[in-house]
């Protein structure tokens, strides 16, 4: 999808209503490439916050169900 989005910047840089227009198409790609990287490395810092908490969330509810478990059975 984001290599769509840059393909079609591109081709669309010719256009007089663009944004980017008179940029050659070799910019656009260039700039669209960096944000792209840019938007993935974010998502991956994201993302592995995001799965420390759920790692932390499973392991607190196991020892918790663990120890009522203990405690009901005693």
């Amino acid at each position: 999808m984001w290599l769509a989005l840059i393909k079609q910047a591109a081709e669309t840089a010719q256009s007089a209503e663009a944004p980017w227009y008179g940029y050659p198409p070799w910019v656009v790609v260039l700039v669209g490439t960096v944000i792209a990287a840019a938007g993935l490395w974010i998502f991956s810092k994201l993302l592995k916050w995001v799965l420390l908490v759920a790692i932390a969330v499973v392991l607190a509810g196991g020892l918790i169900w663990a120890v009522r478990l203990y405690l009901g059975s005693t």
